[in-house]
């Protein structure tokens, strides 16, 4: 059973600005869950000086019904901290929790490297991993070939791709069939069904994009983007017969991730 803390934004004797120097910036793109609706989004911010010390952290939310919403940490025991709440009043869309420890904020908790939940109720509507300020910021852009099976192929003339690519803080997955026959096509990461690919008649391509700055859940429930690197990837018709197969690309193959 989970263990919940409530805590409450203090105030503290502000630092002089001259003492507090800037330091890196991290983001995380909140993942909608199956309760989370089509739409909704959002983004963790951390801010560290040059020393690691926290001096922000906010979490946004946008594409959001007016109500209030309950903003949880969960470490990796499952122990979770109530931190706040965001209020989308209404006629709005978007709402934000922010903590500025230069102004005096304290947040009790050290939130990196735990989950956010936004939460409704019973609800988790949206997720993410809070980032380490302090690590390199990762950069990259990898593609690998889709081809049809060696044995049996539904279409030798059959391509694709599959592209990872991260920056800023975002990740996109996404897959592109190419000189395929129209209908519907399933994609498949790690023998799991994440998306579809539909191709119109008179059409031959199409593509499926899960990208997390949109809120789209990260496919097979990873923890994130990079988890999927070196996961198997096919492509099926409605009978589980495979089109094209291929894995999921690690930045490694171009000379690894950007500092």
């Amino acid at each position: 059973m989970r263990k919940t803390t409530i805590l409450t934004i203090a105030l503290l004797v502000a630092l002089p600005a001259a003492m507090v120097m800037a330091g890196p910036v991290m983001k995380a793109y909140l993942c909608r869950t199956d309760a989370g609706g089509d739409t909704m989004r959002g983004k963790v911010k951390i801010k560290a000086n040059r020393d690691g010390d926290l001096h922000l952290f906010s979490v946004q939310i946008k594409n959001a019904d007016a109500g209030d919403y309950d903003v949880y940490l969960v470490d990796s025991e499952d122990v979770e901290t109530d931190i706040g709440d965001i209020s989308v009043a209404d006629g709005e869309d978007s709402g934000k929790l922010k903590f500025n420890m230069k102004r005096g904020d304290v947040l009790d908790v050290d939130p990196v490297g735990q989950t956010v939940e936004i939460r409704s109720g019973e609800d988790t509507l949206l997720t993410a991993k809070v980032p380490d300020p302090t690590a390199p910021k990762v950069k990259g852009n990898a593609k690998s070939k889709l081809a049809p099976p060696e044995i049996d192929p539904l279409d030798e003339k059959a391509k694709g791709f599959v592209q990872l690519k991260a920056g800023n803080g975002a990740h996109f997955l996404k897959v592109v069939v190419q000189k395929a026959g129209s209908g519907t096509w399933a994609v498949m990461v790690d023998s799991e069904k994440v998306g579809e690919i539909v191709i119109a008649d008179g059409d031959n391509s199409g593509s499926w994009m899960a990208n997390d700055k949109k809120g789209d859940p990260i496919p097979t429930g990873a923890d994130c983007f990079e988890d999927l690197i070196g996961l198997d990837i096919e492509i099926v018709d409605g009978e589980g017969a495979v089109l094209l197969e291929g894995t999921i690309p690690s930045f490694e193959k171009k000379g690894g991730p950007k500092k």
